[in-house]
C-alpha cells in the first residue's frame, strides 16, 4: 500500500511540476480513489479472514463487485472544468498496476502448506 501511496505523491509531484496545480489534483484524485478502494478491499478481506474464514471466497467477490459499482458510480459522476482527464486517468492506471505488482509480488513469497483435511473422508 505503500507504493501506491508513494506513487500517487510522486506523480501528483511530478504533474505539479510539469502542467500546474489542477494536473498535480488531478493525479492525486486519480491515484487516491485506486488507492482508498484498495485499502477497503484489504481491510474487508482481512476481516473476513478474522471472523468469517470459512466464506472468505465470498467476502472478497461482493467487495469486488462493490468496489466495480462504486468507480462507476465515481467515473458517472460530473467532472469540475479544471480536472485534466490523462493525468487523473494515468495516474490511477499505473497505481492499478503498481498495487497489482506488489501483491503478485507478495503472494508468490507466501509458504502455506496444502495438505488434505484429515477430517473429511472421501
Amino acid at each position: 500500500m505503500q507504493f501506491c501511496f508513494l506513487f500517487a505523491a510522486v506523480a501528483a509531484g511530478a504533474a505539479g511540476l510539469f502542467a500546474g496545480w489542477e494536473a498535480a489534483a488531478s493525479a492525486s484524485i486519480g491515484g487516491g480513489t485506486i488507492t482508498v478502494l484498495a485499502v477497503a478491499s484489504v481491510a474487508v478481506v482481512h476481516w473476513a479472514d478474522r471472523t468469517v474464514p470459512e466464506h472468505l471466497v465470498t467476502v472478497y467477490l461482493v467487495t469486488f463487485v462493490m468496489k466495480l459499482l462504486l468507480l462507476g458510480a465515481l467515473l458517472a459522476l460530473p467532472v469540475p472544468q479544471w480536472v485534466e482527464r490523462g493525468w487523473a486517468g494515468m495516474t490511477a492506471i499505473v497505481v492499478v498496476l503498481v498495487w497489482q505488482g506488489v501483491m503478485l509480488r507478495g503472494f508468490t513469497q507466501l509458504r502455506h502448506t496444502v495438505s488434505p483435511d484429515s477430517s473429511r473422508t472421501p
